[in-house]
């Protein structure tokens, strides 16, 4: 019988002072917030897997992107080490919902035992975006394609996938062409961590997507595709979520609207 896996959000840092409307397409436009960043260690079946890793340097995203800032909880070592005591070396998985400059991180070099996986058409995608995506991959390629790296730790997928028992990795299209989510048993059910396929549950009870998109109709199926394999779902910018939060994650339900700003 496959074990649940017990599944901890962690912050990866903030972004400031953005629209709510780019979080949620078209909703409360001109609302600044500060949203969290995302990341979700996952223990069970005798592995440690952390889905995404936050932002890349703030110093250089708040001149190149926007205004962030990374707590002192938001570091993925210190994360990790208040989770459960645990180590960059322990993770055996990172598995990457997609490879923008606030899932990718800074150095994935101190996993060192870790696998690093990503959808196929998001890796080649990263190479080549649309024109008004580039600048959300400007620094994944130097920490993907890191020296220090050894490129085999790099695991390449292809649409669904039994990733591992009880965990399923599910294309989820339209914020990127690669997005994917990661769905988990545990005990409250079918956990999935959409990564920004939903930003947060009112983009899924809205039925809106991001502000960011390159494809809205993939990115409404991904979200339908979510409603229907999912008991409740972690977005990346979820402000719903709190730190080191293991339990109690927002419910899945049908959507409320008929997609028009509320």
């Amino acid at each position: 019988m496959i074990e649940s896996y017990k599944a901890t959000v962690l912050r990866m840092g903030l972004l400031k002072d953005v629209d709510y409307s780019q979080i949620v397409y078209l909703k409360d436009m001109g609302k600044k917030i500060d949203f969290p960043v995302w990341a979700v260690l996952l223990q069970g079946n005798g592995k440690r897997i952390l889905v995404d890793m936050g932002i890349f340097d703030p110093d250089w995203a708040s001149k190149n992107i926007l205004k962030c800032i990374r707590e002192e909880i938001d570091h993925p070592a210190k994360a990790l080490k208040m989770a459960d005591n645990l180590n960059s070396e322990d993770i055996d998985y990172v598995i990457f919902t997609h490879l923008h400059w606030d899932h990718i991180g800074d150095d994935l070099k101190p996993f060192k035992n870790a696998k690093f996986v990503v959808q196929d058409q998001e890796w080649r995608y990263m190479f080549a975006p649309v024109s008004y995506q580039k600048w959300a991959y400007q620094s994944s390629l130097g920490v993907c394609l890191d020296r220090g790296l050894d490129f085999f730790q790099w695991c390449f997928v292809t649409g669904w996938s039994d990733f591992l028992p009880g965990i399923k990795l599910i294309p989820t299209p339209g914020h990127t062409p690669g997005s994917q989510t990661v769905l988990v048993k545990t005990e409250e059910g079918a956990l999935a961590i959409a990564g920004d396929a939903m930003n947060m549950i009112d983009n899924l009870y809205l039925d809106l997507p991001s502000g960011i998109t390159t494809n809205g109709e993939d990115y409404l199926r991904s979200m339908a595709l979510i409603r229907e394999y999912a008991d409740c779902a972690i977005g990346a910018h979820d402000l719903a979520l709190e730190p080191f939060q293991n339990t109690s994650f927002p419910i899945v339900k049908p959507s409320l609207s008929n997609g028009a700003p509320q």
